[in-house]
């Protein structure tokens, strides 16, 4: 027997939403955040930061007009106005005028934090990872085998002891090590706190910036701090965590043993609420007695979604919050199977419908109507860096 709508697709599920356009209110919709209509001439658009777009060749500003092409290719953002290039098979970094702000003798790039960037060089052909300041220049030699991002004035660097096992440590901006190497796994800061992995007993906590934990080391995952709150998932009781950032449990949720965590803490824009953390369990469950799904798959997905409060909530409220950007969130309008942008009260910010939209970053985002058809939109409720039409 076959079984039909065991698994919801993103369209079906998006429908749910019943935000349509049509049924919300329209706070102050207006076409003229749409800085740049969609354009097959703008076909695989990339938002750069500062007011700055890509098609990975040339750069455009926020109204679509071209900028420049400067013999350069996969132009990607780096932050702090500056963009990762690529010129005669190595990474560099450009201005918008295409001027080189760093020569491109680098094997990747991160982007900027905290004024500084991981870069790594190749060195008798093994890979090394060091730091450079918004001027391109070498701040920190590259001398990792592993380097994360500066926040709160520390970055996680680590030396490989094997292919697949590191020693991570902590580094201040001027590359002295304040918390010793001896984590295999270790995230950025966040708020105050990182939370790493212990090498010898493999299990999770947080630490403060002097390496002080602030948590038992006993978890097998968990999620960032935003707004105070982080999550940790116990293996050994099934069991999800919302923490403070003292460490005490606030609240916490039994999952299903089998049931692989999903953390989105969300990086786009974090309030101090922390309302807007959520995150989601998927559970791999066969089907019985022979049945099977209407692909003829013998197995099918179960996803279930939390708040910040570790209480459930539908899958509707949880892309509310997934793809929520600087004020606003994406909204799919089952009217016109379209979608636009909104604030959490469903309120239509933008009079516009696209088949794609992508989050905003640094005020702007861009939007897209068909495969190639790419444009741009300004946030309506920021003000954003900006530039002028040409």
């Amino acid at each position: 027997m076959k079984r039909t709508g065991a698994k919801k697709t993103l369209k079906t599920a998006a429908a749910a939403l019943c935000l349509s356009v049509m049924a919300c209110g329209t706070a102050f919709a207006d076409q003229s955040y749409i800085t740049c209509q969609p354009s097959i001439e703008y076909a695989g658009l990339e938002n750069l930061g500062g007011g700055y777009f890509t098609n990975g060749v040339n750069i455009y500003n926020s109204y679509g007009d071209f900028i420049g092409s400067y013999d350069v290719t996969n132009i990607q953002p780096c932050g702090d106005g500056l963009f990762m290039a690529r010129k005669s098979g190595a990474y560099g970094l450009i201005n918008p005028k295409g001027e080189t702000v760093a020569d491109f003798k680098y094997e990747d790039i991160k982007k900027f934090s905290g004024g500084l960037a991981a870069v790594e060089v190749l060195e008798d052909g093994q890979s090394k990872w060091g730091f450079i300041d918004e001027n391109g220049k070498e701040v920190i030699k590259p001398e990792y085998d592993l380097a994360g991002n500066f926040s709160d004035g520390l970055a996680p660097v680590g030396r490989s002891l094997s292919p697949y096992e590191y020693s991570i440590g902590y580094i201040n901006e001027q590359g002295e090590t304040v918390i010793e190497p001896k984590y295999n796994k270790a995230g950025d800061f966040s708020e105050g706190y990182a939370l790493v992995r212990k090498s010898d007993t493999k299990k999770m906590g947080f630490i403060d910036k002097n390496g002080n934990p602030i948590t038992e080391f006993k978890y097998d995952d968990g999620s960032s701090f935003a707004g105070g709150t982080a999550f940790l998932y116990s293996r050994a009781d099934s069991t999800v965590y919302a923490i403070d950032t003292e460490g005490k449990i606030q609240n916490q949720v039994k999952i299903s043993p089998s049931a692989y965590c999903d953390f989105a803490s969300l990086e786009n824009d974090r309030t101090t609420e922390g309302e807007r953390m959520v995150f989601r369990t998927e559970e791999v469950i066969d089907y019985e007695n022979g049945e099977t799904g209407a692909d003829g798959s013998d197995h099918y997905h179960k996803s279930v979604f939390y708040n910040n409060r570790c209480q459930e909530i539908s899958y509707e409220e949880y892309l509310k919050y997934k793809n929520y950007s600087e004020g606003v969130t994406i909204m799919y309008n089952d009217t016109f199977d379209k979608y636009t942008y909104a604030d959490l009260e469903g309120n239509q910010l933008i009079d516009g419908l696209f088949d794609h939209c992508e989050p905003f970053y640094e005020g702007y985002a861009v939007v897209s109507n068909g495969r190639y058809y790419c444009g741009i939109v300004k946030n309506p409720l920021k003000e954003a860096a900006g530039n002028e039409k040409i």
